[in-house]
C-alpha cells in the first residue's frame, strides 16, 4: 500500500559521547499536506559496531577487533504528535562500553495512521565510547623471521580524525597458541576441537607521541604473535597479529614495498589539456604506462631513473567519463637487492569533465492543485538543441517512499565513474621486449543480457486492484525551439503528495530533475480498508475528514456498500470541523457469506465541497478452494448418476461435465492438477506445460470459467518464462529470481523445449544452444551415483531426441552401466538410440518385462516415485516397441493409481499424462447418442460425433444421469470446486507438524482476543519433521484480516533485527496480502524456527485460518493447524 505520512527523525546532532542526552524529533506531515497531528508515534534506538575509519588514515586500523559488542536495541518509548505533527524524545547514552571501535545509533521513528498502518524512518547518529582511538599497521607484512625484530607504526587520534597525544600507553606482546582437543560434537560424532591460550610474553610503556610512532618487538620463539596497544586512561586499544616463522623469509624493510603511489594534480580535467601523473615508485626502473578501462587506450614506456617521476597524458575525448592510468614497474636486473620485489604497480582513475554534455531542466508547477482535472507543467531543457527530447512522470510520492525511489538520473549513467574491466597479470620468469611508441585503438562494441523479471500468480481466489496508482506519463515530447514544453497530465482522484520527474536527452546529451506538488480537494477523505476480509468477520472501518475549504462548518460522511457486507453501525455520520481540523468516523461492518469483491462508496459534503471515493475488497475464504474430481466411462448399460448438492458455499461453485467418444477426457483431472498448481518452480512451471503438447483438445474439458483460450497461449506464456530462469552454465533457476539449479529439473525442462520446438513453437536461439550445452556437458563424467546417473542418462536421451546425440557416451553406459540401473533409466537409455534410428539396439536394451520398481517418493533430488518410473517407461516403449507385452500391465498400473482422473505430484502427473497420451489417441470404436437429466428433466444431448462441455449450475440442483443409446462407449470427466460448507477444517500431522504463534515484538507470547491496533506483532511458524531429508517443503500461511505483513523490503516500514538472527532461513519466499508461502528444505529430525512480523492494522474480529504444511513431491506429508480467533483493539 503507497504511505500516505511522510516521517522525519532529527536528532539534536551527529556525534554524541558516552553519557551525553540525544534530543530526537520526530515529524509526520500527511502527504496532502497538514501535520500528522494526534498520531501514536514510536521511536526506537540500535547500537551498532562499527569501524573508526579517518580518510587520512586510512592505512591504518583502528580499534581493537578482539573486543566483541552484541548490538542493542531500546524502547524510547511511545507518543503522540502534537498540533505541529512533531513529538520529542530524549535518550541518554549509556557509559562503560567497550566496542572494538566507534558505535552507530540507527535511530528508528514510527509514526501509526489512525487506520493501524504504519511508516518508519531512520537517521543514523555516532556515539564514540572512547576519547580517543589507536590505529597501527604493520611495516613489514604479517611475516617477520625468528630473531628478528618485526616493527609496526601507531598513531592516537581524537573523535574528529586529529592526531591527540594520548597518555602513557602500554604495549603488551601475546604468544598465541591451540591447544586440540578430540571431543564428542552436538550430533554424537568425534572431532577436534582447537582452543586458543594467549600468553603475556612481553610489556612495554611507550612515550606520548603528537605524531605517527613506532614500536618493534623481536619474537625470540615460532608462532603467531598479538601486539595490544593500550590507553589505560581511555580505555582505547588497537591490536595486531603476525606471525614469526623460520624458514628463511625475511620482509622488505619498507610498507607497501611492491605499490607505486599514483598522483595527478586535478580532480578532473578539460578534454584536450593535459592530466601530470606524479609517480613515487620503490624503486628505479623501466616503466609500462597505460590508459585503459575496458580496453587499452594508449601506452608508453617510460625510463624512470629514480623512484619519482612527472608523465604528461594528453587527455582525449574517447577518455569520458573516466579512465585508468597504470603504472607497471620492472627492477633493473643489475638492481635486484635480495628477498626484495622485482616489480611494482599502481592504478588511478583519471576523471575527464563531461559537464558539457549535462542538460538543465526546470520544472514549473503550482505548489498544490486539484485532483480531477487537467494540469499543465512547464517544462524548460536549458542548451536544448534541434534534437532534444524529454519525458515527464508524475508518481504518487507515497509509492516513490516506499523503496526511496530517487529520479532516474541518465547523465550519472552514462558519464559516472566506470569500473575498470581489464585485469593486469605478469610473468616474472620472462623478460619483457621492448616496446616502442604510442598505439591508440577505437571504442570496440559490446552487448548485455538481460534477465527479465518473471510473473509471479496471485494465488487469493478473489482477484482485484486495490489500489489504483498514480503513475502518470507524457510520453516522448519534442520541445520547442526554446527548449519549451507545456506537457498535461489529466490527475485522477488523489490526495497527496506528486512527485514530477523529467528526463531530457539529445545524442549524447542528458539530464534530469524532480519537483513535488502537493494534490488534494478542499475535503479530504483518508480512509483506511483491510487488504481482505473472511467470511463473518467484523471489521471497523476509520474514515479521516480534512476540513480544507478555509471555514469551519458541518460536514455529512456517508457509507454505502455492494456485495455481501451489513453495515452495522449508522450509514451517515455528521463532523464539525473547524478551518484545516481532520476528524475521524467509525464504521462498523460485518462480512456476509460467500467469496467475491465488495465495493464501498464514500461521500463527504459541507461548506459547498463535495467529495467521493468509491474502494474495492476481496471477500477471501478462509480456507482454500478445493475440487472434486472423477472420471471413467459410461455404455448403455452402465449410465452415470451423482448427486453434489449443497456441497459448496453459494456464489463459490463452479461445475464441469465433459462428455467425449476419446478416452483421453478421462485425463482432464490430471491437467486440471497441473494448471491449477499454486507454485511455480521450474519443475512446477514445466510440469504444466508438458502435457499441453498433446492435449490441446482436454483443454476445453478443464476451463469451466476457469482458463481462457488454448494450448498456443499457455505454451507461449510458460516458454517466456522458463527463458527468463536460464543460468549462464545452460541449466534453469529452480525458483524465479534465483541462482540455484537442479540437475533432474533443468534436462526435463530441456525435454520439454525440444519437444516444444519440434512443435513449431519459438525458444530464443540463445537460451536453446546455451541449453545444448549444458546437456552436453551433464553427460559427460562417469560418476555411478543413482541420481546423478539417472540424470545423465536423462540428458542423452534428450540430445538424441534434439538430434544431437553423443554416441560415445552411449556406447560407454550401454557397455558398463551398473546392475543395478533402475528400469526407467534403461528405457531413456533405448530411447536415446532409438531416436538415432538405431531400433534393433533400443529393443535389445529393453528388457521384456518390467517388474516394479519401488521408489519412495522423493521430496528432492531427481523427484523419484515408483508411478513416474512407470510413466516414464510407458512413454519411451510407446514410442520404440507399443506392441511390448509390458504396456497392458504399466497402463494399468498407472491408472489403477489415479484418484479422480490424476495422480500425487506434478511429477507423476505430467509422466503419466504424456505416456497415456501416445496410447489414447483413438477414439472408442462404436456410436451413441445421449442425454443428460436433472430428475426428469432433460438439460442436454450430446452423441459420439463431437465433445459435450457442460458448465451448468443446474448439475449440482440435484440428481443427475447421464444415459446412452447404442453401441459406443463414452469417457466422461466430472468436476465441481469451491469453497466448504464447513470452515473448521480437521487439523492433522502426517509425517511433518507446522504450528503457528503470535508474539509481541519482546518475543513474548500475546493474547490473541486483545491486540492492539498498531502494535507489531511476531509470527513464529515451528515446523518439525517427521524424517530426515524433506525437500520442497510448501508451507502456506493464511492471514487473518486484521493483520498486514510488514515487508521487510520496503524502506519505510520498521525492522527488528533479531527476527533474522534467530530465523531459518527459506528457500524461497513470497510474501502476498493475504498468505505468507515459504519453501524449506530439512535436512534432520528437528523443530525449524522462522519468524516474521506483522503489524495490527484494522479493529475488528477475525477468523484466523490453518496454516499448511505440504511436501510437494510426496503430499501425503502434510499439516494443517493454528486455527481459530483473533481480536484487535483500539487503545
Amino acid at each position: 500500500m503507497p504511505d500516505r505520512i511522510k516521517v522525519t527523525v532529527t536528532p539534536d546532532r551527529d556525534t554524541y559521547q558516552p553519557g551525553e542526552e540525544c534530543r530526537i524529533k520526530v515529524e509526520g506531515v500527511n502527504l496532502f499536506g497538514p501535520p500528522a497531528a494526534g498520531r501514536r508515534t514510536e521511536v526506537k534506538l540500535r547500537l551498532e559496531a562499527a569501524e573508526f575509519t579517518p580518510a587520512s588514515y586510512a592505512s591504518y586500523r583502528f580499534g581493537d577487533p578482539d573486543r566483541s559488542f552484541m548490538a542493542k536495541t531500546e524502547e524510547l518509548g511511545e507518543g503522540k504528535l502534537d498540533a505541529a505533527g512533531q513529538a520529542t524524545f530524549t535518550y541518554r547514552f549509556p557509559q562503560g562500553l567497550t566496542p572494538p571501535a566507534k558505535l552507530n545509533a540507527i535511530i528508528q521513528g514510527t509514526v501509526i495512521e489512525d487506520g493501524g498502518r504504519a511508516v518508519s524512518n531512520y537517521h543514523g547518529v555516532t556515539l564514540h565510547p572512547y576519547a580517543n582511538y589507536i590505529g597501527v599497521k604493520a611495516l613489514t607484512g604479517e611475516y617477520c623471521e625468528m630473531g628478528k625484530p618485526f616493527a609496526l607504526k601507531y598513531i592516537v587520534l581524537d573523535p574528529q580524525g586529529n592526531p591527540s597525544p594520548a597518555g602513557q600507553l602500554t604495549a603488551e606482546i601475546y604468544h598465541l597458541t591451540w591447544n586440540s582437543i578430540y571431543r564428542k560434537d552436538t550430533d554424537g560424532r568425534y572431532r577436534y576441537v582447537s582452543e586458543q591460550e594467549r600468553r603475556k610474553v612481553y610489556t612495554e610503556e611507550l612515550t606520548p607521541q603528537q605524531a605517527e610512532a613506532e614500536f618493534t618487538y623481536t619474537p625470540q620463539d615460532y608462532g603467531r604473535y598479538q601486539i595490544v596497544l593500550r590507553d589505560p586512561k581511555t580505555g582505547a586499544q588497537a591490536s595486531l597479529s603476525f606471525y614469526a616463522s623460520g624458514w628463511g623469509y625475511s620482509p622488505w624493510a619498507m610498507e607497501d614495498p611492491d605499490k607505486i603511489e599514483l598522483d595527478l594534480e586535478q580532480d578532473r580535467y578539460q578534454v584536450g589539456g593535459e592530466a601530470q601523473l606524479q609517480i613515487k615508485a620503490p624503486f628505479a626502473g623501466k616503466a609500462l604506462v597505460t590508459v585503459e578501462r575496458e580496453r587499452v587506450y594508449d601506452y608508453w614506456i617510460v625510463d624512470l631513473e629514480a623512484n619519482t617521476g612527472v608523465i604528461s597524458i594528453p587527455v582525449k575525448d574517447e577518455y569520458k567519463p573516466n579512465v585508468y592510468v597504470a603504472v607497471h614497474l620492472l627492477r633493473s636486473v643489475n638492481g635486484l637487492e635480495d628477498q626484495a620485489p622485482a616489480r611494482a604497480f599502481g592504478t588511478l582513475p583519471l576523471m575527464v569533465d563531461s559537464n558539457k554534455a549535462r542538460l538543465g531542466i526546470d520544472l514549473t508547477v503550482p505548489a498544490e492543485l486539484r485532483p480531477n482535472r487537467e494540469v499543465e507543467v512547464k517544462v524548460q531543457v536549458k542548451n536544448a538543441g534541434a534534437d532534444t527530447y524529454l519525458t515527464l512522470a508524475a508518481v504518487d510520492e507515497g509509492i516513490c517512499q516506499l523503496t526511496d525511489y530517487s529520479v532516474p538520473d541518465p547523465f550519472t549513467f552514462f558519464y559516472g565513474q566506470r569500473r575498470l574491466s581489464l585485469s593486469s597479470h605478469d610473468l616474472y620468469g620472462l623478460l619483457l621486449p621492448e616496446v616502442e611508441g604510442m598505439t591508440t585503438q577505437s571504442t570496440p562494441g559490446g552487448d548485455r543480457d538481460f534477465l527479465d523479471g518473471v510473473r509471479k500468480q496471485n494465488l487469493n481466489p478473489v482477484s482485484l486492484r486495490r489500489v489504483k496508482p498514480v503513475s502518470l506519463w507524457s510520453g516522448i515530447v519534442s520541445p520547442n525551439p526554446s527548449g519549451e514544453a507545456i506537457v498535461k497530465l489529466a490527475l485522477p482522484q488523489f490526495n497527496g503528495t506528486l512527485r514530477l520527474m523529467a528526463v531530457a536527452f539529445d545524442g549524447q546529451r542528458f539530464g534530469s530533475a524532480e519537483g513535488k506538488t502537493i494534490v488534494r480537494d478542499p475535503l479530504v477523505l483518508t480512509p483506511t480498508f483491510p487488504r481482505f476480509v473472511a467470511p463473518q468477520d467484523r471489521f471497523t472501518i476509520p474514515v479521516a475528514v480534512f476540513n480544507g475549504t478555509g471555514q469551519a462548518g458541518e460536514f455529512k460522511l456517508r457509507l454505502s456498500s455492494e456485495g455481501p457486507v451489513i453495515l452495522e453501525s449508522e450509514p451517515l455520520v455528521t463532523l464539525k470541523l473547524g478551518a484545516e481540523e481532520e476528524k475521524i468516523a467509525y464504521f462498523q461492518l460485518k462480512a456476509g457469506q460467500g467469496m467475491g469483491k465488495l465495493r464501498f462508496r464514500l461521500q463527504v459534503e459541507g461548506n459547498g465541497e463535495k467529495c467521493e471515493l468509491e474502494e474495492e475488497l476481496a471477500l477471501r475464504p478462509p480456507v482454500a478452494v478445493t475440487h472434486e474430481i472423477s472420471s471413467g466411462s459410461i455404455t448403455q448399460k452402465e449410465p452415470l448418476t451423482f448427486n453434489i448438492k449443497d456441497r459448496w458455499l453459494p456464489g463459490t461453485a463452479t461445475y464441469t461435465l465433459a462428455l467425449s467418444p476419446f478416452p483421453t477426457v478421462e485425463l482432464a483431472g490430471g491437467l486440471e492438477y497441473l494448471l491449477t498448481y499454486p507454485h511455480g518452480c521450474l519443475e512446477q512451471t514445466t510440469s504444466k506445460l508438458f502435457p499441453l503438447l498433446y492435449f490441446d483438445q482436454l483443454l476445453s474439458a478443464v476451463e469451466g470459467g476457469t482458463f481462457t483460450g488454448n494450448a498456443d497461449y499457455y505454451v507461449t506464456e510458460g516458454i517466456e518464462k522458463i527463458e527468463a530462469m536460464q543460468l549462464r552454465d545452460g541449466s534453469f533457476a529452480y525458483w524465479p529470481g534465483g541462482n540455484n539449479s537442479n540437475e533432474w529439473s533443468s534436462v526435463y525442462t530441456a525435454h520439454f523445449l525440444v519437444e516444444a520446438r519440434k512443435a513449431g513453437y519459438v525458444v530464443t536461439d540463445r537460451v536453446y544452444n546455451r541449453m545444448i550445452s549444458y546437456l552436453k556437458s551433464t553427460v559427460r563424467g562417469r560418476e555411478t551415483a543413482r541420481n546423478r546417473l539417472q540424470a545423465k542418462i536423462y540428458a542423452l536421451y534428450v540430445l538424441s531426441l534434439n538430434g544431437s546425440p553423443d554416441l560415445s557416451t552411449m556406447a560407454y553406459w550401454r557397455r558398463y552401466a551398473p546392475e543395478n540401473l533402475s528400469n526407467d533409466s534403461r528405457a531413456h537409455l533405448a530411447g536415446a538410440y532409438f531416436y538415432t534410428g538405431d531400433r534393433l539396439t533400443a529393443r535389445e536394451i529393453l528388457p521384456t518385462s518390467f517388474a516394479v520398481n519401488i521408489f519412495p517418493r522423493e521430496s528432492g533430488g531427481n523427484f523419484n516415485s515408483t508411478l513416474r518410473s512407470d510413466a516414464i517407461i510407458l512413454s519411451v516403449l510407446a514410442d520404440v516397441d507399443p506392441h511390448n507385452p509390458a504396456v497392458y500391465q504399466l497402463v494399468n498400473r498407472i491408472n489403477k493409481a489415479a484418484q479422480g482422473g490424476r495422480w500425487g505430484t506434478t511429477q507423476e502427473n505430467a509422466f503419466a499424462l504424456m505416456a497415456l497420451g501416445k496410447l489414447y489417441k483413438e477414439k472408442s470404436d462404436g456410436t451413441y447418442r445421449g442425454e443428460v437429466y436433472l430428475g426428469k428433466e432433460k438439460i442436454a444431448e450430446f452423441d459420439s460425433t463431437q465433445d459435450l462441455i457442460l458448465s451448468d449450475p443446474r448439475l449440482a440442483e440435484g440428481k443427475i444421469a447421464v444415459k446412452l443409446n447404442g453401441d459406443g462407449e463414452c469417457y466422461y470427466y466430472l468436476k465441481s470446486s469451491g469453497l466448504s460448507t464447513r470452515t473448521d477444517l480437521p487439523e492433522k500431522n502426517t509425517g511433518i507438524q507446522v504450528t503457528r504463534e503470535f508474539l509481541d515484538r519482546q518475543g513474548n507470547p500475546l493474547a490473541l482476543n486483545k491486540i492492539r491496533q498498531g502494535d507489531l506483532i511476531i509470527a513464529r511458524v515451528t515446523i518439525k519433521p517427521g524424517q530426515p531429508g524433506l525437500e520442497n517443503i510448501g508451507i502456506v500461511d493464511l492471514l487473518p484480516a486484521g493483520l498486514e505483513i510488514e515487508n521487510p523490503r520496503i524502506e519505510s516500514r520498521e525492522s527488528i533485527s533479531w527476527l533474522t538472527q534467530e530465523s531459518v532461513r527459506p528457500d524461497y519466499m513470497d510474501v502476498r496480502d493475504d498468505r505468507l508461502i515459504l519453501f524449506f528444505s530439512l535436512p534432520k529430525v528437528r523443530n525449524y524456527q522462522f519468524y516474521y512480523a506483522l503489524r495490527a492494522v484494522t479493529c475488528g474480529e477475525y477468523i484466523l485460518p490453518s496454516i499448511k504444511a505440504e511436501c510437494m513431491y510426496a503430499p501425503e506429508i502434510s499439516s494443517f493447524s493454528s486455527s481459530g480467533a483473533i481480536r484487535v483493539v483500539r487503545d
